[in-house]
């Protein structure tokens, strides 16, 4: 059973634009995030994965210069 703690409160809080951490921090996040989709149904897991390849796409586009309209 996954007992939330100060980070997730905190974050969920203050609602950061950027956040910075080490990379523990960035896995315990991954694997929350991954354990929480693994238990939605198929069509949620397949909007998720959807959603999360259309936003990379953007992020790269723009780290390229590109717009995201381009």
């Amino acid at each position: 059973m996954y007992v939330e703690g100060t980070l997730a409160r905190t974050m969920r809080e203050v609602r950061p634009t950027a956040f910075l951490g080490v990379p523990s921090v960035w896995e315990t996040m991954q694997e929350r995030i991954t354990s929480t989709i693994n238990t939605q149904p198929l069509y949620r897991r397949l909007l998720i994965q959807w959603a999360r390849a259309v936003g990379l796409r953007g992020n790269m586009s723009l780290m390229n210069g590109f717009s995201l309209f381009d």
